[in-house]
């Protein structure tokens, strides 16, 4: 009878250790899964939205705020063509887009671009974009959010390092 016993144990002991290893094994899994799920997501989502704005090539941006069309007119620098942009501020916030599209035939690397605001005597210069590389004829957006209100802009610049 003790030998029975001992050996229900052992057979016990065994079993909670294959239940563990599965615990962490399908812990593993589903972590994995669900990246890949969420990297699956945010390529849907961006190439939807690049299809979308696709369509709207020839839309002016609309100005919501008192910052001049001339301001924020479309500009080239180096290879790049910088167009529509936009200054948008909401309670304090300042949010600019634009797009980057390469004008040449080949790949064209960017290790910084910068956008400088300009407002009476004061400057703020800001990188937007950095060691990126942007095929031929690609648009890039270009997003950045200032915790300020700089719709008092009076000038544009754009610079690439």
């Amino acid at each position: 009878m003790k030998g029975k016993s001992n050996s229900s144990k052992k057979k016990t002991n065994t079993t909670k250790k294959v239940t563990t290893t599965k615990k962490e094994g399908s812990t593993k899994q589903n972590v994995i899964v669900a990246g890949l799920i969420l990297v699956i997501l945010i390529c849907v989502f961006f190439s939807i939205k690049t299809i979308v704005n696709s369509g709207k090539k020839d839309e002016k941006p609309r100005n919501d705020n008192a910052v001049s069309e001339e301001v924020l007119k479309d500009t080239k620098v180096g290879n790049l063509s910088i167009t529509n942009a936009r200054l948008v501020v909401q309670d304090g916030v300042t949010s600019f887009m634009a797009t980057a599209t390469n004008e040449t035939e080949s790949d064209y690397h960017v290790n910084v671009l910068y956008v400088t605001f300009t407002s009476g005597n004061t400057t703020r210069k800001i990188p937007v974009l950095s060691d990126i590389t942007i095929r031929p004829n690609e648009h890039t957006p270009i997003a950045l959010t200032l915790d300020s209100d700089i719709s008092d802009t009076t000038k544009i610049d754009y610079d690439i390092k």
